[in-house]
C-alpha cells in the first residue's frame, strides 16, 4: 500500500500513522515490546515527511508527536527501558508546546493525560500535578461551549479515568493531605457539577441563540485557521459574551476550609480513593488534623471485587443470583444460601481491608464514640455495603459509628431552607402478577401513612401512582416513601427505575430533568434502588439515591439487592419510629436512624415484633410457618431442620416466637443511606 501511494504524500503520512497504531494495539494485545518499538519507527518515518520549515500550524504534526510518545511510553514500559522513558516524556513536551488549549481543548486535554499518566509512573509527583493544571484548564473551555457540552462529559469522562485518584496520591506522597481531600472531593463533584450546569441556552430561547450565533461562528473560523492567537482572541470574546448573559459555568474551586465547612461540626468525612493497585483513605473533620488511614490489606477488597482463581467477582455472584430461576423450594434454598455466603464473606472482607481500620483510626484520633461519618467511595465500591463491614467480634461499622455515603461534598452542601409539603407515601405493591405482589409492602405503606405526623400525608396507591402524580407531589413533599419494585441498570444507569403504574416508571434520567426541591428525606422501599455503579465519570457513582441528592434532597435511603417485603416492613417502620420520635418531630438524623434500626433488626426476636406492634401474631405465624424454609435460612441455624417444601413444622422443642428471623445478612446489610 505505501508502495502504490508514493506519489501522494499526504496518503503515505496517513497510512505510517495508522500502520503504527495498528502496532502499537498488538503491542498492548500481546505485550510484545518489537511491536511497540515497530509503531515508533512507522511514526517517526511520517514525521520526516512533514516539512520541518513550515510555518504553516500542522495539527498532523502534534497529533503524531503525541502517538509518538504514547508509542514510546508502551515499548519503556514493555523493555523496562528508563531512557525511552524520558525521550516519552520530551516528547510529550513537545506536542503540548506546539498547539494552544484554545485551538483543539479536546486534543489538548488528551494528550495532556497521556503525559500527566506518565509522569506519574515515574513517580514525578510534583511535575504530574502541574501537568493536571493544564487538563483542568482545557475541560473548561470544553465544558463551556455549549454545541459540545453533552459529548464532553462523556470525552471527559473515558479520558480522565481514575486521575483524579491518581492526583491524590501525588499528594499525598508529598505529604499534603489537605490537598489530596481537596482536589478528591473537587475532581468527584465535577461531573455533578456539569450534569447540572446551564452550559447551553435553552433550546426555546431563541433570542439568546441568535444573538451567541456571531461569537460562535467567529470561534469555528479560528479553529480552522490553525492559528493559536486568533483561537485565543475568539474563545475570549465568545465567554466574555457568555458571561454578559448569565450563562457562565460557575466550577468552584474549593478549598480545605470549604470541606470542612461542608462537613459541619459532630461528621467526619472519610474520603477513599483507589486506583490502579493503590489504595487509601483519609479522614476529615472540623478541628482535627487530616489524617491518610493506612489501609494494610488494600488489595485483599480488589480481590474481592474482581475475583481471583478461588472465588468468583462480587459482581459475577451478584448475577449469578439475579439470574436465577428456581424450580422448586430446596432450589431456592441453595440459591439463597450461596448468595448469603457471598454477602457474608464480602462483609468480612469489607470490614478486614476497609472499615475496621477506618473505625481504628476513629477511636485513635479521639473521635468521640457515635459521631456520625459521611463516606466518600469511589464508583467500584459505592455497590458494595460498606457500612455493615464486619469490625470484630460481629459488629456491623454502622453500629459503632452511623454512615452515609455521598459521591462529592458538593451535595451536602444545602441551603436551609426546609421542604414545607408533607409526606408522600407511595405503594404500587399490589399491582402484578401472582406472586409479584408485595403483601408485606401494602401493610407497610399503610402504617407509614398513619404515622403521627403534624403534617399533611398524601397515599398515593397502585392506579393514583402514576409518573405525573409522583412527580407532582416530589415537587411539593417534605418525605417521600415509596414500596414497589425497583431495577438497576449497569449498562445505562439512567435507565434504572422504580416502578410505578402502567409502563412509566420512574427513571433516573426523568428524574434529574425534574423540579429542584429541598426534600427531607426520600426512603425507597425497593429492590436494587440503593444500587451506585461505577459511572461513566471518574471516581463518582451514580444511581436512583445520589440523583435525590442532586435534585436537592437531604438524604434518600435504599437497597443494594433483592430484599424480602416482610423484612423490609419492619425495618422501615422501625426506621422512622427512631427517626421522627414521639408525635413525628425529628428525633435523629436518618444515619443515625438507619443505623439503630439495621442493628435491632438483625437481632430481635418474633415475640418482640408482636409485642411491639410490628407484626400481628397471624402475621409472625405465617412468618414462622409459611415462610420457615426462609426462616431457617435467615438463622443460620443447624438445630432447625431443612425444610422440604413452602410449609414445614416447627421444632416442638423451640417455640415460634423465639425465633430471630432477621438475623441474615442478605435482610439487614443491604440498606444504605446517602447523603446526610
Amino acid at each position: 500500500m505505501l508502495a502504490l501511494s508514493t506519489d501522494n504524500l499526504s496518503t503515505r503520512i496517513e497510512l505510517l500513522h495508522s500502520l503504527a497504531q495498528t502496532e502499537f494495539r498488538i503491542a498492548k494485545i500481546e505485550q510484545e515490546s518489537s511491536a511497540a518499538k515497530r509503531a515508533v519507527a512507522h511514526v517517526d518515518s511520517a514525521l520526516g515527511l512533514l516539512d520541518p520549515e513550515s510555518r504553516t500550524p500542522d495539527g498532523r504534526r502534534m497529533r503524531l508527536l503525541s502517538d509518538r510518545a504514547s508509542y514510546l511510553h508502551a515499548y519503556a514500559v514493555l523493555a523496562k527501558d528508563d531512557i525511552s522513558l524520558e525521550q516519552a516524556s520530551d516528547c510529550f513536551s513537545q506536542a503540548i508546546d506546539m498547539l494552544a488549549v484554545e485551538r483543539a481543548p479536546f486534543l489538548f486535554a488528551q494528550t495532556s493525560g497521556r503525559w500527566f499518566y506518565l509522569e506519574y509512573q515515574r513517580r514525578n509527583w510534583a511535575r504530574a500535578l502541574s501537568i493536571l493544571e493544564r487538563i483542568e484548564a482545557a475541560w473548561r473551555i470544553i465544558a463551556s461551549d455549549p454545541s459540545l457540552s453533552s459529548e464532553a462529559t462523556d470525552q471527559r469522562s473515558a479520558e480522565m479515568r481514575g486521575q483524579f485518584a491518581r492526583a491524590a496520591r501525588c499528594h499525598l506522597e508529598m505529604g499534603n493531605i489537605s490537598d489530596a481531600a481537596v482536589i478528591l472531593d473537587s475532581g468527584r463533584g465535577l461531573g455533578h457539577v456539569l450534569s447540572f450546569a446551564a452550559g447551553a441556552p435553552p433550546s426555546d430561547d431563541e433570542d439568546t441563540a441568535s444573538r451567541l450565533a456571531p461569537a460562535l461562528q467567529r470561534l469555528k473560523r479560528a479553529r480552522q485557521s490553525g492559528n493559536n492567537d486568533e483561537c485565543r482572541d475568539a474563545w475570549r470574546e465568545y465567554l466574555d459574551f457568555r458571561r454578559r448573559q448569565g450563562l457562565d459555568i460557575e466550577v468552584e474551586t474549593i478549598s480545605a476550609d470549604v470541606l470542612e465547612r461542608r462537613i459541619g461540626n459532630g461528621t467526619v468525612l472519610v474520603q477513599v480513593a483507589m486506583v490502579d493497585a493503590w489504595m487509601t483513605a483519609i479522614m476529615i473533620a472540623p478541628g482535627i488534623r487530616p489524617r491518610k488511614i493506612a489501609l494494610p490489606d488494600a488489595q485483599g477488597l480488589q480481590r474481592f471485587l474482581a475475583g481471583d482463581d478461588s472465588n468468583a467477582a462480587w459482581s459475577d455472584e451478584y448475577e449469578r443470583f439475579m439470574d436465577s430461576e428456581p424450580q422448586d423450594s430446596a432450589e431456592a434454598n441453595r440459591v439463597a444460601d450461596a448468595w448469603s455466603d457471598c454477602v457474608g464473606a464480602g462483609l468480612n472482607a469489607i470490614g478486614r481491608t476497609l472499615m475496621a481500620p477506618i473505625h481504628a483510626a476513629m477511636i485513635e484520633m479521639g473521635v468521640p464514640p457515635g459521631t456520625s461519618v459521611v463516606l466518600s467511595p469511589p464508583g467500584e465500591l459505592a455497590a458494595l455495603p460498606l457500612g455493615a463491614g464486619d469490625i470484630g467480634d460481629g459488629a456491623a461499622f454502622f453500629e459503632r459509628w452511623p454512615i452515609s455515603l455521598v459521591p462529592c461534598t458538593a451535595l451536602l452542601d444545602r441551603s436551609s431552607e426546609e421542604g414545607r409539603g408533607g409526606l408522600v407515601v407511595v405503594s404500587t405493591a399490589g399491582i402484578g402478577a401472582p406472586g409479584e405482589t408485595l403483601p408485606f409492602a401494602q401493610v407497610e405503606c399503610d402504617r407509614i401513612a398513619a404515622l403521627p405526623l403534624s403534617a399533611d400525608v398524601s397515599f398515593l396507591a397502585d392506579e393514583q401512582a402514576t409518573l405525573a402524580n409522583v412527580l407532582r407531589n416530589i415537587d411539593s413533599c417534605s418525605m417521600l416513601h415509596i414500596a414497589a419494585h425497583g431495577r438497576f441498570d449497569w449498562a445505562a444507569p439512567d435507565k434504572s427505575c422504580v416502578y410505578l403504574t402502567g409502563d412509566e416508571h420512574l427513571f433516573l434520567g426523568r428524574l434529574r430533568s425534574g423540579a429542584r426541591r429541598p426534600i427531607r428525606l426520600a426512603y425507597l422501599s425497593c429492590c436494587e434502588s440503593g444500587i451506585s455503579g461505577a459511572s461513566r465519570v471518574p471516581d463518582e457513582f451514580v444511581g436512583l439515591l445520589p440523583t435525590f441528592l442532586q435534585i436537592g434532597a437531604e438524604a434518600a435511603i435504599g437497597t443494594l439487592w433483592p430484599v424480602f417485603d416482610d423484612a423490609a416492613m419492619v425495618l422501615a417502620l422501625r426506621f422512622y419510629e427512631t427517626l421522627l420520635g414521639h408525635g413525628g418531630r425529628g428525633a435523629t438524623i436518618p444515619a443515625e436512624a438507619l443505623a439503630e434500626a439495621q442493628g435491632w433488626l438483625r437481632r430481635v426476636r418474633l415475640s418482640e415484633l408482636i409485642a411491639g406492634d410490628y407484626l400481628t401474631f397471624s402475621q409472625a405465624k405465617e412468618i414462622a410457618e409459611v415462610r420457615f424454609s426462609h426462616v431457617r435460612r435467615r438463622t443460620r441455624s443447624a438445630k432447625l431442620p431443612v425444610g422440604s417444601g413452602a410449609r414445614s413444622p416447627i421444632p416442638r422443642s423451640m417455640h415460634f416466637e423465639e425465633i430471630r428471623p432477621f438475623t441474615d445478612p442478605i435482610d439487614w446489610a443491604g440498606y444504605i443511606v446517602v447523603g446526610r
